[in-house]
Formats: structure tokens, C-alpha cells, sequence
């Protein structure tokens, strides 16, 4: 891998594997900026690191070697082969766990920490989550911290708490930084059938980025503040619709925090917009295939960014890809049945884009939260 490279003058210690999540009731604005702290609790789905991951590694470097004219530990940050300046949250959280370390030696060292994301980085698609996670999973590691690791995490990139842990999380809201923390709801094995199809509609950076969009929607909008207080309720009802594997009841939750997320973004003042043409075009498909089979069998999420998150039951896949294959012929999906290419006759129209371009997907599962692996 590309980022591993031009690593070799200081060994690497340790390896953390990691991937993001997908809220399925979101989060979106917090209490408290600096703590980090979110205005209600969210639910989402852990992928599998197999398919969609962040790798990371931890270096220790001799001071001389690093860009410092002082004597003092520092890190240096390399993200996708670029080394970027480490931003004041994680300097802030790396000394915390100097603070708490118990290894002396370790507290005073200085650190590169490499990391590389094998999908778009922040263009929607839970890099930030994925990426912290990692980073906090190799940093409480490395300093043998021993209090709850997802609340550095979140210090980091209040999702990044939720991709700490496999399986279906909660992130409670909590009362204060310490109880505000990610919480196993079911586990990975838990919905073995259920799959999630991502289509990159776009890998470029976003404009609005997520940090900036909720300051702007808990400054302005007038939905947010109802949104919030019927959260609970949904949570609740998310969590019955898993814990049955009823389908249909989660693609409902699903799909309403989507849209609801959206519309207060649109809320907001200036409004903000994450979606683009095939977003909407892919909203549109699955509520026609759903009305096709008269029954809800797939449904849609997105956060803050245009590329969608199909969720879908391993049965459901030949009649969905080929529903798909139609609107979005620029994606080549395999595995669809020629027998399910009934959509050609239902006047459902084709993605807008030229057929020369080409739409990248993951499909992936239900997964597991950071693996680590040590130097041998």
C-alpha cells in the first residue's frame, strides 16, 4: 500500500485495520463543540473492514528526525500520502493520553501515525468516523489507556466512537464527556442476510463540511429542535426492527432519518445541500422498485454527502441489481438476473449521466470494529 511506503527509516509498532459506519438514526448538531458532545443519541451499522477500510499505522521517531527545534515529543500526521498538519482536536486528545500513560518511556516519544483510505475521503462516506477510530484505536493501544477508548474517538470525530464497535452501536448522548460513549447494541453475526451496496456518485471533496453544516443547522433551523425530541422513540423502534430482522420496519426508519437529515439541512439558513442528481435519482429508483414488489425490499441512507447507502436481505440482491442495472447502467454491478429485468417495461427512467462514465460501488456486510496488529 502507497502510504506504507518511504516508511522504513523507523519501524512500525502497530497496524489498526478499521472501516466506517452509517448511522441509521443520525446524529447531526451537538450540545457542545468542544467536548464534543451531540444534541441526541444515534444507531448505525458497522461495515466490514473485508470491503471499505482505513489501515494505519503507528511509527516511533527520533526526535532529530522530525520537523521540531525543540526537544519536545511530537506527531506527524500522513493521510493518503499527504502529510497534514495535526489539527488542534488531536493534538488535544494525543496529550490526554500522554497523561494517562503508564509506560514512561512512551510518553516521550515522538510519533508518525500513516494512515490510508482505500474510498473517498470526505465526500460523505464516514472517512472522518473510520479514520479516527483507527487512530484512537492505535493511540490507546500504544499508551495502554484504560478507560473507555470510544470517548477519545469521539473527541476526535464524534462518529469515529461508533465505527470503535462492531455490530449495531449506540452512541449514547450521555450526560457528560465520560458517559457520552459507544455501546454494542447487537453484534456482527446478529442480521447475517443483511447487506449494504454503496454508490460513490462523487469522490470529490465536499464544499459544506459536516462540522460547518451542523453549526449551521443548530444556529437556524427550525425542524432540528422537533427532529430531536421524537429521537428516542425512533431509537426504540430501530432497535425492535433489528432485533426481529423485520425488513420493512427498518427500511422505514431508514429512509425517514435520511430524508429527515436532508430536509433540515434545506432548513437551514443558508440552506445547505449535500445531495446531487443521482442521489435524488436513486431515491426515486428504490421507491419504485419497492412499489414494484409491493413491499418494502430495499431502502436508502446518506449522510452528509450525494453517495447512497442501499441496504438490502442477500435474497433480495438478483431483482435488486437488475432494477439498478437499468437506472445506472454506468454501474457494473455483477451478479443480477436476467429473468428480474422486468424495470425495462415499468418507464423508469435512466441516471442522467452519460453512459461513458462510470459509477464505482462497495458491496459489503455487517462488521467488525478495529483489528490490531503488532510489529512481530
Amino acid at each position: 500500500m502507497s502510504s506504507h511506503a518511504g516508511q522504513e527509516g523507523c519501524g512500525w509498532l502497530m497496524k489498526c485495520v478499521s472501516s466506517p459506519n452509517i448511522a441509521i438514526v443520525k446524529y447531526w448538531g451537538k450540545r457542545d463543540e468542544h467536548l464534543v458532545l451531540p444534541l441526541n443519541s444515534s444507531l448505525s451499522i458497522t461495515l466490514h473492514s473485508d470491503d471499505i477500510r482505513t489501515t494505519s499505522w503507528l511509527y516511533e521517531v527520533p526526535v532529530s528526525e522530525t520537523s521540531s527545534k525543540t526537544n519536545e515529543p511530537q506527531v506527524e500526521l500522513v493521510l493518503n500520502d499527504q502529510t497534514i498538519p495535526v489539527n488542534s482536536r488531536l493534538a488535544n486528545i494525543i496529550q490526554m493520553l500522554r497523561d494517562q500513560a503508564t509506560d514512561g518511556n512512551r510518553k516521550h516519544r515522538s510519533l508518525r501515525i500513516v494512515s490510508f483510505n482505500d474510498f473517498p475521503t470526505a465526500s460523505g462516506m464516514a472517512s472522518s468516523a473510520s479514520g479516527f477510530a483507527a487512530i484512537a484505536h492505535l493511540l490507546c493501544s500504544y499508551f495502554h489507556v484504560g478507560s473507555d477508548w470510544s470517548v477519545f474517538a469521539r473527541l476526535g470525530s464524534g462518529s469515529a466512537c461508533r465505527s470503535m464497535l462492531g455490530g449495531f452501536v449506540l452512541w449514547d448522548a450521555g450526560t457528560c464527556s465520560e458517559d457520552s460513549l459507544a455501546k454494542k447494541v447487537f453484534d456482527e453475526s446478529h442480521w447475517p442476510e443483511l447487506r449494504i451496496l454503496v454508490l460513490v456518485f462523487s469522490s470529490r471533496r465536499k464544499t459544506n463540511s459536516s462540522t460547518s453544516g451542523m453549526q449551521t443547522s443548530v444556529k437556524t433551523s427550525e425542524l432540528l429542535t422537533e427532529r430531536v425530541r421524537r429521537i428516542p422513540e425512533r431509537i426504540e423502534q430501530l432497535k425492535k426492527a433489528i432485533e426481529s430482522r423485520d425488513f420493512e420496519s427498518f427500511a422505514d426508519v431508514c429512509m425517514r432519518e435520511s430524508n429527515q437529515l436532508h430536509a433540515i439541512c434545506l432548513d437551514s439558513m443558508p440552506p445547505i445541500s449535500y445531495l446531487n442528481t443521482q442521489s435524488f435519482e436513486l431515491i426515486d429508483a428504490i421507491h419504485a422498485f419497492n412499489r414494484h414488489c409491493e413491499k418494502k425490499l430495499a431502502c436508502y441512507s446518506f449522510d452528509a454527502g450525494p453517495n447512497a447507502f442501499v441496504f438490502f436481505e442477500e435474497q433480495t440482491k438478483p431483482k435488486l441489481y437488475s432494477w439498478l442495472i437499468h437506472v445506472f447502467p454506468q454501474c457494473k454491478l455483477d451478479s443480477w438476473d436476467e429473468r428480474e429485468y422486468a424495470v425495462a417495461d415499468c418507464a423508469i427512467p435512466v441516471c442522467s449521466l452519460s453512459r461513458n462514465e462510470n459509477i464505482p460501488y462497495f458491496e459489503t456486510r455487517v462488521g467488525f470494529g478495529p483489528t490490531l496488529t503488532c510489529h512481530p
